[in-house]
């Protein structure tokens, strides 16, 4: 739809199908939290694990929950080989952190940090306290670098060690107090710095070496659409395109009116515990702030 038409007069279309795919991922992002969600999600995981991967900057909390919880799924084996094999996150959660994309220089030279979907100057208390994304990029590279599996399935070459050793420099006593269990992981970068990789061969935890005979299972819910569609994807982008459009005729409006009020009906509410309150007087609210995105109010 992109390619079809990269300057579109109206964004409201695309913006609502972008909006439905974060709040599914949202939903997602709440179940996954606990083990059973994981389990019940068992059969469609690795196709799951492979979305977050694509989508690594702003997903990487699922993928931290799904490397958690990926001997509950029943698919421990196949998990781990599309995380340290196929894919190799955790080069990737590294480089991610040396790079910090959450912050960047604007054209005064002014320090700029991306909270809640817009750039800003952060405060003081910004500047001190570590960024939420960057928390769970620690987070998810602990995880998987003292995984038991990562013994059977990751190398860790000298690239890769150089690579991970060069994260130390920003691993500060400031944020180990902010998020303690990262002292494990400054302790196996400091192995790593000295050659020791004893304790990455000793953390079996009853995980058996898979040997040469693994069966993976891959991802198959996208390659088999777009097998389907592969003859007719113009065609549809197309007709999706048409119906994105908002150019204010009658019915364009009914149909932007439907998907606003999909997010803003009562039905919705509920489902955010009995539904938004007023930050004001505590009254059900119907608008949001649309400076911070995240207080409601009952009125302007």
């Amino acid at each position: 739809m992109l390619k079809l038409e990269p300057v579109p007069e109206s964004t409201f279309g695309i913006y609502m199908i972008l909006y439905h795919e974060a709040a599914a991922v949202g939903l997602l992002e709440t179940v996954l939290f606990h083990e059973d969600g994981v389990e019940c999600i068992s059969e469609v995981a690795i196709d799951l694990l492979q979305y977050a991967v694509e989508q690594l900057t702003t997903l990487i909390v699922l993928i931290k929950y799904l490397a958690e919880h990926m001997e509950v799924s029943g698919l421990g084996a196949c998990s781990a080989t599309n995380l340290y094999k196929t894919n190799d996150v955790p080069s990737i959660l590294c480089h991610l952190l040396q790079l910090e994309p959450w912050r960047r220089i604007n054209d005064k030279g002014d320090l700029q940090v991306f909270n809640y979907g817009r750039w800003s100057r952060p405060s003081t208390e910004d500047l001190t306290r570590m960024h939420r994304s960057e928390a769970q990029l620690w987070l998810c590279l602990r995880q998987l670098l003292l995984e038991p599996r990562l013994q059977h399935y990751y190398v860790i070459d000298e690239c890769r060690r150089t690579s991970f050793c060069r994260l130390q420099a920003k691993m500060t006593d400031e944020k180990i107090d902010q998020i303690p269990p990262l002292g494990e992981l400054k302790h196996l970068l400091c192995q790593m710095a000295i050659g020791d990789y004893s304790s990455l061969h000793n953390r079996g935890n009853g995980v058996k070496n898979p040997g040469c005979a693994v069966i993976e299972v891959v991802p198959q819910i996208k390659e088999a659409f777009l097998r389907g569609v592969h003859k007719r994807r113009k065609a549809l982008a197309a007709a999706q395109l048409e119906r994105c459009h908002v150019d204010g005729s009658e019915e364009s409006r009914r149909s932007a009116r439907r998907l606003l009020d999909s997010y803003a009906s009562e039905a919705a509410l509920a489902m955010d515990g009995g539904g938004a309150r007023c930050a004001r007087c505590g009254d059900r609210a119907a608008k949001k702030c649309s400076r911070c995105k995240t207080e409601w109010y009952c009125g302007r």
